[in-house]
């Protein structure tokens, strides 16, 4: 996703993002991981929420190889999609970007989980 991200190819074996080009722009900086599950077909589910835009929402399946000893040797994001953009409905509740921002900042863990 970092490649993506930075406008740069991305390799043909890679799952392209472009569910959710329409919302590149707002893509930057760290996200925020605030759920992460195993999923049934391998690898692992997660929701991250990007830190500067805490409206959004992403689902992110993310599969990892690994070798014979063991270790993780690449991960491949296989899909990431926006499960939400709540923008307009936390504006008309007067929560700010910051507001949110903060929120996420300040949960447990929260150091830690940041990407």
């Amino acid at each position: 996703m970092d490649t993506w991200l930075r406008g740069k190819e991305i390799s043909e074996t890679e799952a392209g993002p472009s569910s959710i080009e329409p919302y590149r722009k707002r893509l930057s900086g760290k996200f925020y991981a605030y759920q992460e599950r195993k999923f049934s077909f391998g690898g692992l589910l997660y929701r991250l929420v990007p830190i500067d835009e805490p409206y959004l929402m992403l689902r992110v399946w993310i599969y990892s190889t690994v070798d014979d000893d063991g270790y993780v040797s690449e991960y491949m994001v296989e899909h990431v999609d926006v499960e939400y953009d709540v923008e307009e409905e936390m504006k008309e509740a007067g929560l700010t970007k910051e507001m949110l921002r903060q929120t996420l900042l300040s949960a447990e863990g929260a150091k830690t989980t940041l990407w």
